[in-house]
Parts: structure tokens; sequence; C-alpha cells
């Protein structure tokens, strides 16, 4: 060998790109105390319910380039119960119902909350963790971001210019938000080693519920005295819809700054004709089996008081329900292309199901 000629080991070794380094695995904060805690029976029991979904969730965080371990989090936030209340905050990784609807999950009381969906809240928190994530390149931040909201995290991330540490000493940080990390990586040891007691997850597939017939947004005058909550409690609607679906029709509405005889549009649900009981007549699976996999639908919909609005519904796959979609949704098809693309479109839906899970 030549005195000066280099050897593979000599060669400079090529940067990772950003988003290698947003897909890598988390490491433990030198300073993050080990814990030497076991699970308790009531949490592994948890756990092994969340580990019919564990496979899919993981997926949904790799699709969005995030590492698959911040699954742990539905232990952090709810210990993985997907019915999980605790103030505004609802479901397995614990939503605000403005963050939800700004993420495009639907929130309608006693209807349907799609923050109780797993893998919908799965979608919705991966999107949520990819943004904090990309304001602060550091995935300490980006796990306390989600605890402390998006503005937040970026306020304090500024504040201490970068140093999570110092920011969990101060008086800035709240209890919760100083054990947060912690109770993060303490979940994360006790149940990255549980694989082996993980039930088999079934393999699912998902259906979008898809209405041709849409109903047009009622106008509403503004009245002396009236405000946001009032108008959007008179109509069954959330604030946050409200203000959202209005932003979307007219970007200059100022929902700060109502006026008398200022028109105001009502969202209105579209006609949902496909019972919920016509749904679970034709699966192979138990009622119980199939409210486990979507918790999300709430009463109005489970007593078949109303129809299952937009949504995905998740089952065991192997149903073979193509037809029974179709044909449950024939009198919203308009005309013969419309069922030709009606029929595509559910195909479609199938195939990326079976893809994806």
């Amino acid at each position: 060998m030549k005195f000066f000629e280099k050897t593979t080991e000599d060669l400079p070794q090529t940067e990772p790109t950003p988003e290698e380094l947003k897909r890598s695995p988390i490491a433990i904060p030198a300073w993050i105390r080990q814990s030497e805690k076991h699970a308790t029976p009531e949490e592994k029991t948890e756990w092994r319910k969340f580990g019919k979904y564990l496979p899919q969730v993981r997926q949904i965080f790799k699709d969005h380039g995030i590492p698959d371990e911040l699954v742990y989090l539905a232990y952090t936030e709810s210990c993985c119960d997907p019915t999980a209340v605790n103030g505004e905050a609802v479901g397995i990784f614990q939503l605000k119902e403005s963050t939800a609807e700004r993420l495009g999950l639907k929130v309608v009381p006693n209807y349907i909350d799609e923050r109780k969906s797993v893998l919908r809240a799965a979608e919705t928190t991966a999107k949520i963790l990819s943004e904090i994530y990309d304001l602060t390149l550091a995935w300490s931040w980006a796990i306390l971001g989600f605890n402390l909201g998006k503005e937040g995290v970026q306020k304090q991330y500024e504040k201490y210019r970068g140093d999570v540490k110092a920011y969990l000493e101060s008086q800035d940080a709240t209890e919760e938000q100083k054990n947060y990390l912690h109770k993060f990586f303490t979940a994360r040891e006790i149940f990255r080693n549980m694989g082996e007691t993980e039930p088999q997850a079934p393999q699912l597939e998902s259906a979008h519920i898809v209405y041709k017939r849409q109903k047009k947004p009622i106008t509403y005058v503004v009245k002396e005295g009236d405000t946001l909550t009032s108008i959007s409690l008179a109509h069954n609607k959330t604030v946050a819809g409200l203000i959202a679906f209005n932003l979307q029709k007219d970007p200059e509405f100022n929902p700060d700054n109502l006026s008398i005889n200022q028109e105001i549009l009502i969202p209105q649900i579209p006609v949902a004709t496909l019972k919920y009981s016509t749904v679970t007549n034709n699966l192979a699976i138990s009622k119980r089996d199939f409210d486990e996999l979507n918790p999300h639908l709430g009463p109005d919909i489970t007593r078949d008081k109303k129809g299952i609005p937009e949504t995905t519904i998740y089952f065991p796959a192997g149903q073979n329900l193509k037809n029974f979609f179709y044909d449950s949704f024939e009198e919203e098809i308009l005309d013969e292309s419309a069922a030709e693309e009606e029929v595509c479109e559910r195909e479609v839906c199938f195939e990326e199901a079976r893809r994806r899970y």
C-alpha cells in the first residue's frame, strides 16, 4: 500500500440528512434520572389492550418520518385509554378540541369524536410532533411540546436558547412538565421489552364513509347579545369548528369582532343514511368488538338515532364488504357516472387499507 493512500476508514463519512436525523432513535438525555419502576398488573393489561393497535400506530409514525418509539406517548398521556377524558383533553393522546379540529378531526357532542379513534388520533399526533420537531430540531423539546403546545414550546425554546434542562429547572416549568420527559422515557424502558407479551395484532381494514349529497350551510344573522359561544350552542356546534368553517369560506372572517346583522355560516352535517346497525349486522364480529375498534362513534350513532357521518371506521380484515358498502350508498348516487366513481373510490379505500394495515 502506498504511504499516503487513504483507507475506507479515512474517507469522510456522509453527514445524515435532516430527515434521517428526524427518524433516528431518541436518545435519553444524560441528566434524565433512570427509573427502576416496573409495570403494575393494571398497566400491563392496558398496554396489552393497546397492543392490537401498536403495529398500525408505529407505521403511522414512520409514514410521517418520525421515530416509531413515540408510541409510548400513548401511555404518558392516557395510560393507553382511547376514551380517557381530562378536562378539555380527550382520547389516547389527549388532544384538545381546537387542535383536533384544526388538523381535521371531527368533534360533535354525543355524535362523533375522532379524538377517541386510536388511528385517527395517531395521525394527528404524528403531525403535531413533526411540526414541533421542525421548530426545535430536538426530540426532547418536541416531546415536551406535545404537553406545552406549539406556541408554548417555541416561547420557552427561544427563552432558554434550546437548553431543555435549564427550562425544566426553572420556575417557568410546571411540576407536570418537569416530570413529563421522565415519564415518557420510563414508559419506554418499561414497555419496549414487553413485545413477547403483546397479543398478535389483528390485521385491520378501514372504510372511509363519504356521502355524495351534502347539505348547504345555514346563514345565521347576528343579533344583539350574540356571541360565538351562544351561536354554537344554539346550533350544536363547537366554537372552534364554527370559526374554522367560516375562515375556510372567508379568510377575512374575524371571530373577535362580531357585528349586528353580520352573516355567519353554520355548517351542516351531510345526510348520513348509513346506520350503525346496518354495518354491525353485516360484520362477522360482535358489536362489542366493533365498538372497541371505533370508540369515536357516539351514543347517537350506536343507538341508531342518527346515521354514521363522514368518518373512517375500522374492522378486522377479510370481511369482504365492498358490495355491502356499495349497496348501502346506492341511494346517495346521483347518476351512472357517479356510480362508477363511487365504486372506484371504495376500491381505492380498501386497497389502501390492506396495504397499510
